[in-house]
């Protein structure tokens, strides 16, 4: 967004953030009135108001940015949010939507934001963050790059209610590792199944070494590990050690997530 913003001349970023963040609650016509004020044409006021009223499915996000919007974004950030987007749809079968529009008004953001609604929009946001490189050393002297978000109890408690979700009575903890980074991707996706069936799931996204992912799932207290490596993803299978043992099997994708509904029922 930062760069989109400079290719219309505007040099003070932060206070466009400030007015577009009030886009959708103002007139367009207040709109165009306050980004004339920071330095925007009026030739080019069709231009971002025509990108930022779009709401754009994630599967058509590739030919978007690479289309109309190539020559006023950054080529490495569209590809890393390209990439982001892509393993965000391993995550959930929800509706995902690229919304420039979506800035969040905080000063401290330095990368994607996000908010989150129920499918049906019935509610308000139930979570909104992003990425902020710099917000820790403000406060530490230490860079701690970190993605973080607020939610609301109310909301969430809400919609809870509203799809008999409340309390989730299956607590197993299932831990997923990868031999590789290149594997991440497919750890998203079996955890995401995982989850669904009513228990917990973590797994590591910065390519730790193995045996540092192995004490991870043991300092979570996880009473299983399902390993993903070059040979599993070769054979549609993984192994799955049951870490209070130490007992590992080698299952097929196929019966997985059958083996562990079985597991959590007998809870």
């Amino acid at each position: 967004m930062d760069s989109l913003l400079r290719s219309y001349k505007i040099t003070d970023t932060t206070r466009a953030f400030a007015v577009i963040d009030k886009y959708r609650k103002i007139s367009n016509e207040e709109f165009v009135a306050r980004m004339k004020e920071i330095g925007l044409s009026g030739n080019d006021a069709g231009s971002l108001v025509e990108y930022l009223e779009r709401q754009i499915p994630i599967d058509q996000a590739h030919d978007f940015f690479t289309g109309s919007m190539s020559e006023r974004t950054d080529r490495v950030a569209v590809n890393r949010f390209l990439d982001l987007l892509r393993i965000l749809k391993k995550y959930s079968n929800g509706s995902f939507y690229v919304d420039l529009s979506v800035v969040r008004g905080l000063a401290y953001y330095t990368g994607v934001v996000f908010e989150a609604f129920d499918n049906k929009r019935k509610f308000r946001s139930i979570l909104g963050g992003g990425r902020y490189d710099d917000l820790a050393n403000l406060y530490s002297g230490q860079n701690i790059p970190a993605v973080g978000f607020g939610m609301g109890d109310l909301i969430l408690e809400m919609l809870m209610k509203e799809t008999g979700v409340l309390t989730q009575k299956n607590q197993r903890k299932f831990f997923v590792v990868v031999t590789s980074g290149e594997y991440i991707e497919k750890a998203v996706e079996i955890s995401t199944m995982i989850r669904s069936l009513g228990a917990i799931c973590s797994f590591d996204t910065s390519e730790k070494p193995f045996s540092a992912q192995m004490k991870e799932a043991n300092r979570l207290g996880c009473s299983d590990a399902i390993i993903i490596g070059q040979k599993e993803i070769a054979e549609n299978s993984y192994t799955w050690k049951h870490m209070d043992s130490g007992n590992q099997e080698y299952i097929s994708h196929q019966d997985l997530l059958s083996r562990i509904m079985h597991e959590l029922r007998k809870e």
